[in-house]
């Protein structure tokens, strides 16, 4: 058996989390999670962006996912380049880590981190929102964040996520919600407004991008890398007059379901047929005694953390959020 080890400096994002655990578990793998590093034949990073020590471990082969719009190239220069690949979702990220650290070409690719589609598409419900916003307050200061509240604070907007107690009319503003409680609000929602750091736009992309469209709720983004490629995406200046005409519009849920549904399945084959060469450095012969008591030791743990955000919309310990870090 191979064990694989999804880790994460200081944070991990549970959404992706789950999707990059289902994406090796069927590739064979005993996976469990961290943001503490443990010995496993396959290191997987889902965020890091300072150099790590990996020395101490004997992983024999290192993944990364490279999607939240961050600079990761002082943690590249310090992994081993011959066990490494790593899948980036901007060509601009590529060419930089390429120029900059030196990192072979032919092991950086650009393409999305997995997404295990049925783990959050619910059935489409009666619409009960015509327009919602999910995600924490921005605490950036900048035009798109200006106009986005504006709408919130004019059209009557539903709204969840933390620090919107004193910004979001208190009648529409319902709180945290647990990660897996989102799914049913996009379910039951005819679009979502959405909203990129500074850094991110034009650098990747948004969570809600595939978890809204999956469950037949369109996206009103600003223009960004893939607001053209993906399903569900309207693009937006985020005037109040452009978005009140673009929610006016009739929408077909089911259609788009489906088309994300199969948008998502391709791009995580895409993202496969990348990796798959790099698994021949995986000695299948390795004792796996030790590694395997810690993936059963951790894994018990994890399993609690996924049964605690299934039933409660509070944080729970060693930083993981219910839906993006921060």
């Amino acid at each position: 058996m191979k064990t694989c080890l999804i880790f994460g400096l200081n944070c991990l994002d549970f959404d992706v989390v789950l999707n990059v655990e289902a994406f090796y578990k069927h590739l064979g793998f005993k996976v469990f999670f961290s943001n503490k590093l443990y010995e496993a034949d396959l290191l997987v990073v889902v965020r890091a962006s300072t150099p790590i020590d990996l020395s101490p471990y004997h992983f024999q082969l290192i993944h990364v996912f490279d999607y939240e719009g961050g600079e990761i190239d002082a943690f590249v220069s310090s992994t081993d380049y011959q066990k490494t690949y790593i899948c980036t979702s901007s060509e601009t990220h590529r060419q930089r880590i390429i120029h900059k650290t030196g990192f072979p070409a032919n092991q950086i690719f650009k393409a999305f981190p997995p997404v295990e589609t049925k783990i959050w598409m619910e059935k489409n419900k009666k619409i009960s929102y015509d327009l919602v916003h999910i995600g924490h307050f921005k605490l950036n200061e900048d035009t798109i964040r200006t106009k986005l509240v504006e709408i919130i604070q004019t059209l009557n907007v539903d709204v969840w996520g933390e620090r919107w107690e004193h910004i979001a009319p208190k009648k529409y503003y319902h709180g945290k919600l647990g990660l897996f409680n989102v799914s049913k609000i996009y379910a039951k929602s005819k679009y979502a407004l959405g909203l990129m750091l500074p850094h991110q736009r034009n650098e990747t992309y948004s969570g809600r991008f595939w978890h809204a469209p999956l469950n037949g709720c369109y996206i009103l983004s600003e223009p960004g890398l893939y607001t053209k490629e993906i399903p569900g995406i309207i693009e937006t200046d985020h005037s109040l007059s452009d978005v009140s005409l673009k929610i006016s519009k009739n929408t077909d849920r089911e259609a788009l379901k489906k088309e994300a549904e199969q948008y998502w399945k391709i791009q995580s084959n895409i993202t496969l047929s990348c990796l798959q060469p790099s698994f021949v450095l995986i000695n299948k012969k390795e004792n796996m005694i030790k590694k395997l008591i810690l993936y059963y030791k951790i894994s018990r743990v994890n399993m609690l953390k996924k049964i605690y955000q299934r039933f409660s919309v509070f944080k729970i310990a060693n930083s993981i959020k219910s839906k993006k870090c921060g």
